[in-house]
């Protein structure tokens, strides 16, 4: 990605503001460039500035405090500060709403214990997430979870179909933001059932889906890659090291192409 090439976000927002340094610039290029540290960095400023705005601004402010210093958070595994900031968010949006970033911070106080090896803890804060009415169209971050219960249970043709469901989701609301999500489930399901170069491709587009990504290849898809690494023989070249790698989009589309595929055939 050339430095020159600003994405229209951050553009706009210079025309606007014509300070790169500005709060909210800062916080937009690391929303989009770095999804680690930098936007731990970069996050409460902006938080603090929408905040001063006064009246009507409490919402983006809000999205600010979820989107960029609690993501910033998980993706960079600082999981107990996650847990206490989060949970303070959840308290506070379970009393005042909105029901939308009620319903996201409990899915991340979800993901945060499942990182952190506690699956009990994890399904408790999904099960009232799901329970949560939200806003028609409010993409789900819960559906994979859903996917993975079914294929534990043994019902794998149920968990094909709901991943599956779920990438396409992603795919037509044009949302590659939680493709990581998917491919996390994707990928213990085909090193399970032994597709072994589906795991693979996936798993190359993981490794470099940023900070959450390579936290993910190192916790909550680890066996996988271990049996990847093991059977490397069993995998062609393009699957084990694809040129070019998937970006988000293109690691949907590959998960939808072996989905609908697998689901038929596993009904």
């Amino acid at each position: 990605m050339q430095a020159e090439r600003r994405p229209r976000p951050v553009r706009g927002l210079l025309h606007r503001y014509g300070d790169p340094a500005h709060p909210l610039v800062r916080f937009t290029r690391a929303y989009l460039y770095d999804d680690g540290d930098g936007l731990s960095k970069c996050a409460p400023d902006a938080v603090a500035l929408l905040h001063g705005h006064g009246h009507g601004q409490d919402y983006p402010a809000e999205l600010a405090e979820t989107g960029g210093v609690a993501a910033g958070l998980m993706n960079t595994g600082r999981l107990r500060e996650l847990d206490e900031y989060v949970w303070a968010l959840a308290v506070r949006h379970r009393a005042q709403g909105p029901p939308t970033l009620l319903y996201v911070a409990l899915s991340m106080l979800g993901y945060s214990a499942l990182l952190q090896g506690k699956p009990d803890f994890a399904d408790r804060f999904f099960d009232e997430a799901i329970s949560i009415d939200v806003p028609d169209r409010t993409v789900s971050v819960n559906k994979p979870i859903e996917a993975r219960a079914a294929f534990r249970r043994g019902n794998r043709s149920a968990a094909f179909r709901i991943l599956r469901a779920y990438v396409h989701e992603l795919l037509e609301t044009d949302y590659p933001d939680l493709a990581a999500n998917a491919a996390v489930e994707f990928i213990n399901m085909m090193a399970i059932i032994d597709r072994l170069p589906a795991a693979a491709r996936v798993l190359d587009y993981l490794r470099g889906a940023g900070d959450f990504g390579a936290l993910a290849t190192r916790t909550l898809v680890a066996e996988a890659a271990a049996q990847v690494a093991a059977n490397a023989d069993r995998i062609p070249d393009q699957d084990r090291s694809p040129e070019p790698r998937l970006d988000a989009r293109y690691a949907l589309r590959y998960m939808r192409d072996v989905l609908d595929a697998l689901a038929p055939a596993a009904e």
